[in-house]
């Protein structure tokens, strides 16, 4: 949290089901609509976020070949090559390294991901039953 302060970020009030964040001076608000925890089997965390605008975006964190194997080849993947280069000198140096990836979802694939989520609601593995497995372009 002091590194995303120090460039312009803050988190204001955090809830089960509502983030408001300060980010470079303007104020948002975001409703938590899930949220899977990262754990060491999955090595990734998803959170599927509705923004200010109705704007639902996926956001997801993990290892850097889980987040690779979700992105999408049918878009261009400009930053691809140099982020490779970048986490296999971090790899060198003994660093651990996360990727973050997004997608904004328009409402058809929100409406067939909840529905896949509410017919197994009582799963403790409701990811991978639902094959929440959006592909992404990698963000730079």
């Amino acid at each position: 949290m002091d590194a995303a302060n120090r460039i312009g970020f803050q988190c204001l009030t955090a809830t089960q089901n509502l983030r408001k964040v300060k980010a470079l001076g303007i104020h948002q608000e975001y409703e938590v609509l899930h949220a899977f925890e990262f754990n060491s089997d999955r090595k990734r965390m998803t959170v599927i976020l509705k923004d200010n605008h109705n704007r639902i975006k996926l956001y997801i964190k993990g290892a850097d070949s889980i987040i690779k194997s979700r992105l999408t080849y049918k878009a261009q993947q400009p930053f691809l090559k140099s982020i490779e280069k970048r986490l296999d000198d971090f790899s060198r140096k003994g660093l651990r390294t996360l990727l973050v990836g997004m997608k904004v979802l328009d409402m058809q694939e929100y409406g067939e991901f909840l529905n896949k989520f509410l017919l197994i609601a009582d799963s403790d593995n409701k990811e991978k039953e639902i094959g929440l497995n959006f592909s992404l372009a990698l963000r730079y």
